[in-house]
């Protein structure tokens, strides 16, 4: 009598809020299992569980529930303040078969509407290897808190389509590896969000190697790491999308297309000043990429192109570098090993510093002019150490008059002509 008393009660409680948004998931065939289990030490949380969303019965977690094909298990949590707080210690899905997820996963914390995360890592890594999973849940929340989804569907290799996330302001890593290595997934539609936050879309879709479509970025004003390595590794990835931001912050696009082997088309990249690594690693391994985008930059930072198409090794055609004043390792390895380069933009800066140009033209073994403007080495701070290194044997180097002819791979390469201005 307790039993049933105690299941009409659950059931008045969730009918009475927002039924129709209970997590659900449905099985799309034969032999699906689902259990939702600690890892590590997380939060004391309480949940429902209902099939066919009939008698609601309290779930005991780690407890594995089957379901036949066609049905439906409704889950929801009992007044939970988080499902996690910090790194060590989580909840998550483990599945068997084929799974259908509806509803909003914000009934894992109560039934009741929700439109606001209530804590930081609330829920990371929630379904993260469920290789069952074929259709996410929706996720409401306007209101976000630091890594509330980090790592949430990384690793779900059956997932084609992400949810909408409607939140326009983010917070610190809440996208993270969000949905890193789902590797089934194929395009996303738009990223709304204008108001950016310290590694928002930090490694998003890394590793998404089906991506063919790139969400619409509109930010304007980056944060630090906001986009670093969010596509890296996406080997289909032709085209990157707009990105029209002109305030930058420290590592804001580093390594953000890192791997994309199948670029062709860049967008050009208006900021005129710069920050630390922004630019850094940002194109590399592009293996197809051709030409660079437009480089309007005036002001430099440390390492801000450094690596930034290392490796693209059909790149031909480079961009004007129209700034004149270095900083620490700006262009270092900018344009490593790009095999096919055979001209280099000038170099118009007259004074050099610490590593700016280290490694610039490693490997581009096809290189055969360059011109400069600079004529003091400043060999105290290696500013061209290994600039032209392993480049072509017989080229051209235009230099000012005055400048000290050195030979070597740190400075004017062995059989290259000299030309003076």
């Amino acid at each position: 009598m307790k039993q049933i008393v105690s299941s009409i009660l659950l059931f008045f409680i969730v009918g009475s809020c927002y039924a129709s948004d209970v997590l659900c998931f449905k099985a799309v065939d034969d032999n699906v299992s689902i259990k939702l289990g600690r890892v590590n030490t997380p939060p004391i949380a309480k949940f429902k569980y209902s099939i066919n969303n009939s008698v609601w019965l309290q779930y005991k977690v780690d407890s594995i529930i089957s379901i036949e094909k066609g049905n439906k298990l409704y889950l929801c949590g009992d007044d939970n303040k988080t499902l996690s707080d910090d790194l060590l210690g989580h909840y998550q899905f483990f599945m068997t078969g084929v799974v259908e997820a509806s509803g909003s996963i914000m009934t894992l914390l109560d039934t009741c509407k929700i439109d606001e995360i209530p804590s930081e890592f609330c829920f990371q890594s929630l379904f993260s290897d469920c290789k069952s999973l074929v259709q996410a849940p929706t996720l409401p929340a306007t209101k976000l808190k630091d890594f509330c989804y980090s790592g949430m569907f990384e690793g779900c290799s059956k997932l084609k389509y992400i949810p909408d996330l409607p939140s326009d302001t983010l917070a610190a890593f809440c996208y993270s590896s969000m949905f890193k290595d789902c590797v089934a997934l194929e395009k996303v539609s738009c990223l709304p969000a204008t108001c950016l936050a310290q590694g928002c879309y930090y490694s998003m879709f890394s590793g998404c190697k089906n991506l063919v479509r790139a969400p619409v970025l509109p930010a304007m004003v980056l944060t630090v790491s906001c986009y670093e390595y969010m596509f890296e590794d996406c080997i289909q990835l032709k085209r990157a999308p707009l990105l029209p931001a002109k305030v930058m912050s420290d590592f804001c696009y580093r390594s953000m297309f890192e791997g994309c082997r199948a670029m062709v088309y860049v967008p050009n990249l208006p900021a005129d000043s710069l920050a630390d690594e922004c630019y850094a690693y940002m194109f590399s391994e592009c293996s197809n990429l051709r030409h660079t985008p437009k480089l309007s930059a005036i002001a430099l930072k440390r390492g801000c192109y450094s690596g930034m198409f290392s490796e693209c090794s059909k790149l031909k055609r480079v961009s004007a570098l129209p700034a004149t004043k270095m900083e620490e390792s700006c262009y270092s390895g900018m344009f490593c090993y790009c095999t096919k380069l055979k001209k280099a933009p000038k170099l118009g800066a007259i004074d050099l510093e610490e590593s700016c140009y280290s490694q610039m033209f490693k490997g581009c073994r096809n290189l055969k002019y360059i011109k400069v403007n600079f004529s003091d080495w400043n060999e105290r701070v290696e500013s061209t150490s290994s600039w032209l290194k392993e480049v072509g044997k017989s080229g051209k180097f235009l230099c000012p008059r005055n400048i000290s002819v050195k030979k070597g791979e740190d400075f004017i390469p062995v059989g290259w002509s000299i030309s003076f201005f």
